[in-house]
C-alpha cells in the first residue's frame, strides 16, 4: 500500500513538473519574443508574473498534499488566504511588495537560521492577507543645545572676520540653537489585504 502512495505521489509530482516547464517555456519564449531592448511591456511584465504565479499555484498545491513541515504548513496558509497570489504588485514602503506570498523577497529579512527569511506572516486581524515586513526611518530629537557659528571666513572655530564701510574688524562668535537628534528604524507589518498596519 505504501509503494502505491509513493508510486502515485511521485506520478503526481511528474506531472506538475512537466507542466512548469512548458510554462517556463512559454515565459521564456515570451521575453525572447517581445523583448525591446533587453526590456519588457508593463503589460508583458504583468502576464509574466500572472504566469509565474500559476507556477507557484501547481506547486503549493502539490507541496500542500504531499508536503512536510513548514514547507507544507506555509503552502497551506497562502493557499486559504482571501486575497492569493496572482502575479499582483503592491508599494509599502520604497518597494514592491508580492500580494498573496509570505516568501515575498521585497520584506524585511531575519538572519536568525543564517539564511535570509522574510519578516511576513499572516494577518493577525483578518485571517485573510499576508502582512509585509517594512523598515520606517524613524528621528528623535534627543537635545538641544547651544552652538557657535563664526562669520564670515575667520581663523579658528570662534572668530570671524566681517567688513565694514571702515575696514575689517573682528567678530565675536554668534551663539545659536542647534540641535542633535538621532536617527532609528522600526519595523512596521502591513497586510495586503485589509490595510492594517502593526509595528514594533
Amino acid at each position: 500500500m505504501l509503494n502505491t502512495e509513493l508510486l502515485q505521489q511521485e506520478h503526481k509530482l511528474a506531472i506538475v513538473n512537466q507542466i512548469v516547464g512548458k510554462l517556463e517555456r512559454a515565459i521564456q519564449k515570451g521575453i525572447v519574443n517581445h523583448a525591446v531592448g533587453g526590456y519588457l511591456t508593463v503589460d508583458e511584465q504583468h502576464a509574466v508574473r500572472i504566469l509565474r504565479s500559476r507556477i507557484r499555484l501547481l506547486q503549493r498545491i502539490w507541496c500542500s498534499q504531499y508536503g512536510s513541515g513548514s514547507q507544507q504548513a506555509i503552502a497551506q496558509i497562502e493557499l486559504s488566504l482571501k486575497r492569493q497570489d496572482d502575479g499582483t504588485l503592491i508599494t509599502l514602503g520604497n518597494r514592491k511588495h508580492s500580494v498573496g506570498r509570505l516568501s515575498c523577497t521585497a520584506c524585511e529579512n531575519t538572519y536568525e537560521s543564517g539564511l535570509p527569511q522574510p519578516l511576513t506572516r499572516l494577518c493577525t486581524s483578518c485571517n485573510g492577507g499576508v502582512q509585509h515586513c517594512i523598515r520606517v526611518p524613524k528621528t528623535e530629537v534627543l537635545e538641544a543645545t547651544p552652538t557657535q557659528t563664526p562669520l564670515g571666513e575667520g581663523e579658528g572655530p570662534c572668530r570671524g572676520y566681517k567688513p565694514t564701510g571702515e575696514g575689517i574688524v573682528v567678530t565675536e562668535p554668534v551663539p545659536q540653537m542647534g540641535v542633535r537628534a538621532t536617527s532609528t528604524d522600526r519595523l512596521e507589518w502591513i497586510c495586503d489585504y485589509c490595510g492594517v498596519t502593526r509595528w514594533q
